[in-house]
């Protein structure tokens, strides 16, 4: 479904996105969600906008980006999640992470800058799966 149509019907995304300054929708990336960049007053967001039947789901990631960003980890920090009225739709609102998209950035780099980004990349995922087990075992 495409989701401008869906931000035109919908009365409650509508309310939801009425209380942003300035909304950009974003059309990149893998997931079915509708993503859009938001500033209020001084923050950047980033709001995804997902299915009602994913809220279960995306309420246990929401719970583990907080974990993640409680161990100090590099992720966007949870803002806000919330649903429709009706049910509908879910809203994950997270903190802005500016930068460029890897696969605009990496060709433009040699060959050493790509592997200490690469390097740096497996830094973090080491550290995402020992905040994972520690979690686990909690």
């Amino acid at each position: 479904m495409d989701m401008e149509i869906v931000l035109e019907k919908h009365s409650s995304v509508s309310a939801y996105l009425s209380r942003f300054e300035y909304i950009e929708k974003i059309d990149r990336g893998m997931s079915g969600d509708g993503k859009h960049r938001i500033r209020q007053g001084s923050g950047e967001f980033l709001l995804r906008i997902a299915k009602g039947e994913k809220y279960e789901p995306i309420k246990r990631e929401f719970e583990y980006l907080k974990k993640l960003s409680e161990a100090g980890l590099p992720v966007p920090a949870c803002v806000d999640l919330s649903r429709s009225s009706d049910g509908a739709r879910v809203f994950t609102l997270l903190s802005w992470i500016p930068g460029e998209d890897a696969e605009h950035l990496l060709p433009k780099l040699s060959c050493e800058e790509q592997y200490a980004y690469g390097v740096q990349a497996g830094d973090i995922l080491r550290r995402i799966h020992e905040a994972s087990e520690a979690s686990a075992q909690n």
